[in-house]
Formats: structure tokens, C-alpha cells, sequence
């Protein structure tokens, strides 16, 4: 889901929005509905030779038990090494 999509954030109106940041200097950020405990937007930063990108991504798969989250870089711009 991306916040840009107007027609899926509003069954989000009401609800607790955080918005979450990873890495320091901020390299990944993600906004989450604390009430229905999903990932409303994800945004990867990756680094190469011709600098820093940043990208959509998807979440997988996540356990909180183990503090674990796999997220899919969405683009067709994306090469993985």
C-alpha cells in the first residue's frame, strides 16, 4: 500500500499513525497504523557507485517475537547485487 493511495488510507482515518525511522543519519522510514498493526508505507535507501537511491518497499513477512522483518524492494530501477 503506498499513502498515496487515497481510496486504502482512509479506512486508516481515526486510527494511531506513527511514523518510524531507521538508521542515523534517517535511511529507512516506514508509516504504521498502530491499530490495525500494519505497514502503511516503507522507504528504502540503497547505496552504489552512483549514489544513494531510495525506493517502495513491501513487507513480506514479519515476527515481532524476534524483532525480524523481510521487506521487498518494489521498482524496476532496483538491480540486486
Amino acid at each position: 500500500m503506498s499513502c498515496n493511495n487515497y481510496k486504502e488510507l482512509k479506512e486508516h482515518v481515526g486510527h494511531e499513525i506513527v511514523c518510524v525511522r531507521y538508521g542515523d543519519p534517517v535511511e529507512n522510514v516506514a508509516l504504521e497504523c498502530e491499530t490495525c498493526n500494519k505497514a502503511l508505507q516503507i522507504l528504502l535507501t540503497t547505496y552504489a557507485k552512483a549514489g544513494p537511491a531510495t525506493y517502495d518497499g513491501k513487507l513480506v513477512h514479519s515476527d515481532a517475537g524476534c524483532d525480524l522483518a523481510v521487506v521487498k524492494i518494489l521498482g524496476d530501477s532496483y538491480i540486486p547485487a
